[in-house]
């Protein structure tokens, strides 16, 4: 059976610009702990973003990766291919962007520097320094007082009713629930508004969510809201073991990664935020 979804997307996306190698998994999963939506695309494909732009986005460059695309051999032909790369970027959105490099020479260095466009040297092909590096990143481009959604900021809503799931208010009763959406630290359900009683916000619940090749079991959530006509959704933190198992973690993990497989899309992207 196959499972038809919308994906919503909000606060701090970063679209990473001409990376090599591919982002992993891992990687992506780290930061959508953070609420940190990455993906990617080529310096050729940026012109589609424009449109589309807020202050939800941020842009992170690779000159290592420009300058593997252009097939430059010669050092003396680096600093015409970095100027290049620094009009490119000129002309999209400065002040939302950053370059980085494994190494730099001080005269593109100092290229950049007069364009006012910042650049840093990093290997961001380690996911442990591209993680501490891209939460800094979000820190300053996203400051702490701005507003937040409650929920993760990425979801998959469902389409259709076929996601079925099992909420344990005790070791005797369940009720059968309707998977609304889905994300890496809660879901929304509908239930028969008949049971609602039984599960008061703030309760701990099990929850057993049935997808095919999936089956997610979550040992302790809580219920954050319920509607009067059926709708409920809970919460749970995926770091804590108590709440989630490790093995149950990368279950979820491998869910969310099959389902937004095509993240790398520029048109996914450009309407994260809004």
């Amino acid at each position: 059976m196959e499972i038809t979804f919308n994906v919503t997307a909000s606060p701090k996306c970063v679209m990473w610009i001409d990376r090599e190698p591919a982002i992993s998994d891992s990687l992506r999963v780290e930061m959508l702990k953070t609420d940190v939506l990455l993906t990617k695309t080529k310096h050729k494909e940026i012109h589609r973003l424009l449109k589309k732009h807020n202050d939800t986005k941020f842009y992170l460059f690779s000159l290592d990766g420009f300058i593997n695309q252009a097939g430059v051999r010669k050092e003396s032909d680096l600093f015409a291919k970095a100027n290049d790369y620094s009009l490119v970027i000129e002309n999209f959105i400065k002040n939302r962007s950053v370059v980085y490099t494994s190494y730099i020479d001080p005269k593109v260095e100092g290229m950049f520097k007069r364009n006012r466009i910042p650049i840093v040297i990093k290997n961001l092909n380690d996911d442990a320094i591209a993680i501490g590096f891209l939460n800094k990143l979000s820190e300053f481009f996203f400051p702490a007082g701005e507003a937040r959604l409650q929920r993760g900021f990425l979801r998959l809503v469902m389409k259709d009713q076929s996601v079925k799931a099992d909420i344990h208010i005790d070791d005797k009763r369940k009720i059968s629930v309707i998977v609304r959406d889905i994300s890496l630290n809660g879901a929304g359900f509908m239930a028969d508004p008949r049971f609602l009683d039984l599960i008061p916000p703030k309760s701990l619940v099990m929850i057993k969510i049935y997808i095919p090749r999936f089956v997610i079991r979550i040992k302790k959530a809580v219920i954050v809201r319920v509607g009067q006509t059926g709708e409920m959704g809970v919460q749970f933190n995926i770091d804590d073991e108590r709440m989630v198992d490790p093995l149950e973690v990368k279950t979820l993990s491998s869910f969310m990664m099959t389902c937004i497989k095509d993240l790398d899309n520029s048109n996914l992207f450009a309407e994260c935020g809004n």
